[in-house]
């Protein structure tokens, strides 16, 4: 009889399988006989491609196929990595490391990684080096192409030459950072803006419009910046219900005196009154903005100017009442100097001591401003806001003393 043959054991990957061969006969004397071979063959690894892990750290990888045939062949093989940086860190961009992993396994290739894990080392700039009019720069020690660039922080800046009507001053400026100096111009002064020596709108060398504009600006009944007793020494001698006369001392190189007055009181401003010339010494007023009334309390002050219309000297500001009231003036002024002269030595101290004495004893007078004193000459002598002459150096000055009428004393100190 032919056979039938049936394959009863399929192979796997490592073993062989087996087919069973049966033979039947038409003869009933014969049985079927039936005989089973190991005759397939073992079918062999069918390997998927390899994977591989890698730690966290990346120090090891574990290499991995596994079996199509039969998922439970599977082989492994775990190895260490070495590493090396192949990429150096930098002022802004990471470094890198290579890892490399290679197998004893001729299953598994070598793996290689790469990972920016190295921090950048960050600029590490040195100091700030001048480098134009505008901008200061400061190199990175580590890489001196970079480089960082800021403008200048400039000072307050420092007045080099004034500015005047006629030419530009000049403004000069400092990098606080890195110490670059520039200059700008100053804008010529308009005439408004011309101060004088001492630096107010008042003192000597000031422009007539500045002064004006100072005066008309008065926001008090203060004394003005710039202002001063001598050498002008304005003060009233003579008031009447209706009006006031003015006297001073005239200037050498005065071409004209601008008298400015008002009533009394913050609100009042100081008007222009009248503008004399240099020949004169005393003016008698009706008018002082509105007409003089009586019993009225009335301010001036006066401005001597040159030929140029400069500034020569400005009064202090006096104050005066007219008659008809219950309020008077002071008429006159004493102090503790004997002749009106002192004599000390450098560092010794006297007291003035000045008294007002009234028209008037019936009568009361408002004090619209203290006594004032002034020394002609700092280095030799100064006096206090409350009237103490301090010696200083050798020499001779005058020291006045002055009420709000204008009456005052002209005191000789001498210093030995």
């Amino acid at each position: 009889a032919e056979t039938s043959s049936e394959i009863t054991k399929p192979a796997t990957c490592l073993e062989k399988g087996e087919t069973t061969y049966t033979a039947e006969f038409k003869n009933k004397a014969f049985s079927k006989q039936t005989k089973t071979l190991e005759d397939v063959n073992a079918t062999g690894h069918d390997w998927d491609a390899p994977t591989y892990t890698w730690t966290a750290d990346n120090s090891k990888v574990t290499a991995k196929r596994v079996c199509k045939n039969d998922v439970s062949h599977v082989e492994t093989e775990e190895t260490e990595t070495t590493s090396e940086v192949t990429k150096a860190a930098t002022c802004e961009v990471n470094g890198e490391t290579t890892y490399t992993a290679e197998f004893k396994s001729d299953a598994f290739s070598k793996q290689t990684k790469t990972v920016a894990n190295i921090d950048a080392i960050g600029h590490n700039y040195g100091e700030w080096k001048d480098f134009d009019d505008t901008y200061h720069q400061r190199a990175c020690s580590h890489d001196a192409s970079h480089v960082e660039s800021e403008k200048h922080d400039w000072d307050e800046g420092v007045v080099t030459k004034e500015a005047t009507m006629d030419e530009e001053g000049i403004m000069a400026y400092k990098c606080t950072i890195c110490g670059h100096e520039k200059t700008e111009p100053i804008d010529k002064l308009a005439p408004e803006d011309q101060m004088g020596e001492d630096g107010t709108p008042l003192g000597p060398g000031a422009s007539a419009e500045a002064a004006d504009k100072a005066i008309r600006g008065m926001k008090n009944d203060n004394d003005p910046a710039g202002s001063q007793i001598a050498p002008l020494v304005l003060r009233s001698t003579k008031q009447t219900k209706k009006s006031v006369k003015l006297v001073w001392k005239q200037q050498k190189t005065a071409a004209k005196y601008v008298i400015y007055g008002n009533k009394c009181g913050k609100k009042n401003k100081m008007k222009k009154i009248k503008t004399v010339p240099a020949s004169k010494k005393t003016i008698t007023f009706k008018k002082a903005v509105k007409k003089i009334r009586k019993a009225t309390s009335y301010k001036f002050i006066m401005v001597a100017l040159d030929k140029n219309n400069r500034v020569v000297s400005t009064s202090k500001l006096i104050h005066i009442v007219t008659k008809g009231g219950r309020m008077c003036n002071y008429k006159s002024l004493t102090t503790k100097a004997k002749d009106n002269k002192v004599a000390l030595k450098a560092g010794q101290s006297f007291r003035i001591g000045a008294k007002c004495i009234k028209q008037s004893a019936k009568l009361k007078v408002s004090i619209h401003v203290n006594k004032r004193y002034q020394s002609m000459d700092k280095k030799i002598a100064v006096v206090t806001s409350k009237g103490v002459i301090k010696a200083k150096a050798k020499g001779t000055t005058y020291v006045y003393a002055y009420a709000q009428s204008g009456v005052y004393k002209k005191i000789k100190v001498t210093v030995r």
